[in-house]
């Protein structure tokens, strides 16, 4: 998949945490009532990549926001759907190896503080890819 010319791969780099919790922040608008973790995976050394696991009563629905920096070909940002955390850290390190932690734990007074901040900087990760060549 591309974006005038540019790969999803690339728009979607240095930018997972930032659109793990903008996405983590929809969910807690959307859904009020749903609990937002990020997890935080170390997949190698000096490479790391966050996605969010959404808890709503039995079920946890593991997203990745930017699948596609290791999944160029994926057609959804849905990973697994679990029924708890352990389970979707465990499923985490399967799928993208290397070790993952609950990082924290997004609420809506974090995301109304840092909103602002989280979309400029995939704003300026943006326009560095356009200027780059690919």
């Amino acid at each position: 998949m591309s974006v005038n010319d540019k790969p999803i791969s690339l728009l979607a780099k240095d930018s997972c945490s930032e659109l793990a919790r903008l996405t983590g922040d929809w969910f807690l608008k959307k859904l009020p009532n749903v609990r937002i973790h990020l997890l935080k995976g170390e997949i190698s050394k000096n490479v790391f990549h966050d996605i969010i696991a959404v808890k709503t009563g039995a079920k946890v629905y593991l997203i990745d926001p930017t699948v596609w920096q290791f999944f160029p070909h994926q057609k959804r940002i849905l990973i697994k759907i679990t029924s708890c955390l352990d389970t979707a850290l465990h499923h985490a390190a399967k799928v993208y190896g290397g070790k993952w932690v609950l990082s924290e734990k997004l609420t809506k007074d974090i995301c109304r503080r840092e909103r602002a901040r989280w979309r400029e900087i995939v704003l300026s990760n943006l326009s560095n890819v356009r200027r780059k060549k690919t």
